[in-house]
């Protein structure tokens, strides 16, 4: 009895054959597939990627080294600059801070003669009592203010110059 055509596909294969014949071929077409993913730092490719640069295109591996040192001087000569100039505006910095101490001493020793004269004169012309107050109070008043000052630069910071300069010499 011939068998029935009901299962048959156009190749003339039952289901079942079709089914097996299908999972063998995704078999044989199915592979591992390896991916290598080879990464660099730095101005320069590997040795052999710039040997492969040099293939396509002969000279480009001296273009490229030439590339890299001229990045290189080119970077350095940016630090340097830089540096450079972070220095001269420290030197800016500790230079107006002495200067700003300089003027303060000295209109403290104005303020401090003033007082002392205007005490003095006060005193001399009948005022003792009022003299030796304006003459102190404006010495005590200035001693205060001194004291006073190191105090606050004793727990501030340092001028910027003198910050983290210990060991780099």
């Amino acid at each position: 009895m011939p068998e029935s055509t009901d299962n048959v596909d156009r190749h003339g294969m039952k289901g079942d054959e079709l089914a097996t014949d299908l999972e063998e071929t995704a078999k044989e077409i199915q592979g591992e597939v390896a991916v290598i993913r080879t990464s660099f730092t730095g101005p320069l490719p590997l040795p052999d990627i710039l040997q492969k640069y040099d293939q396509v295109l002969p000279g480009l591996t001296d273009r490229i080294v030439r590339m890299a040192e001229a990045e290189g001087n080119h970077r350095r000569t940016q630090e340097s600059q830089a540096l450079e100039a972070e220095i001269e505006n420290d030197h800016k910095l500790v230079d107006a801070y002495i200067k700003e101490v300089r003027i303060g001493q000295q209109f403290a020793f104005v303020i401090a003669v003033v007082a002392l004269c205007l005490g003095s004169y006060v005193a001399v012309n009948g005022g003792e009592f009022a003299g030796a107050v304006i003459g102190a109070g404006g010495l005590i008043g200035i001693v205060t203010a001194f004291i006073q000052g190191r105090r606050k630069n004793g727990s501030a910071e340092e001028p910027a110059s003198s910050r983290g300069t210990a060991g780099n010499e």
